[in-house]
């Protein structure tokens, strides 16, 4: 079902494409088809290139709303570029772990990376969370989308059952949240990012847009009696 023909930029585009359409459906074959592959690194890897442009995109609110100046703001999206590669690092780790320690010793590390990364497919549509009021929402269903996708390469794999997948893809994922949320590596996190961007506060993506929402409404209100004036 799912033939790569990687030898023109066309082609790279239909199989990433193809891949991603595949992911989303929690298709199987997906996952066996980019494994077995031989640049099955390189299609994870522009998956990946893929996702993390969207959401570059879409983060691009909190760049706006804190201003950040011309010059800093491809650095800004380089930050944001290695922290996203690094949450996927950590996630792979995470479930990796999981599954050598408790079910399959054998596991692959290279191959737990793909399926991961493949997993984050989910995340194309991450530019839509600046949509007012409803970005936390697509925000948490993005990650669930991004877990379940996970659960199905893990089991799709690694040869192991549906409860093992399960077990392993949600410990993996908790052990992910936990590091992740840990209040030295945030506060490390947004120190990055001041230092990147050259301010001193830090606005959330969703904080970002109530902001932008809100200056808009100002300017208009503000505007409507100059124009009565001129009227």
């Amino acid at each position: 079902m799912y033939n790569f023909d990687l030898s023109t930029i066309a082609g790279w585009i239909t199989a990433v494409y193809q891949i991603i359409t595949g992911v989303l459906r929690l298709d199987p074959a997906v996952y066996k088809a980019v494994i077995a592959h031989p640049d099955s690194d390189k299609l994870a890897l522009a998956v990946l290139l893929t996702v993390g442009l969207s959401i570059a995109i879409g983060h691009s609110a909190i760049l706006f709303v804190n201003r950040v100046e011309r010059r800093r703001f491809l650095l800004s999206f380089v930050i944001s570029s290695l922290t996203f590669v690094f949450g996927v690092l950590m996630l792979t780790f995470s479930i990796w772990l999981t599954v050598v320690v408790l079910f399959n010793p054998s596991t692959p590390f290279k191959e737990t990376l793909i399926v991961v990364g493949l997993s984050f497919a989910p995340l194309i549509y991450g530019l839509f969370i600046i949509i007012p009021y409803l970005g936390h929402i697509l925000e948490y269903a993005l990650r669930v989308w991004v877990l379940m996708a996970a659960l199905m390469g893990v089991y799709t794999i690694f040869n192991i059952s549906v409860a093992a997948a399960l077990f392993s893809g949600v410990l993996g994922w908790m052990l992910f949240e936990i590091v992740s949320n840990i209040a030295v590596l945030q506060t490390l996190e947004q120190w990055i990012w001041r230092k990147g961007a050259g301010q001193s506060g830090y606005v959330e993506s969703q904080e970002a847009v109530d902001l932008f929402i809100q200056e808009i409404q100002t300017a208009v209100s503000q505007s409507k009696p100059s124009e009565g004036s001129n009227a």
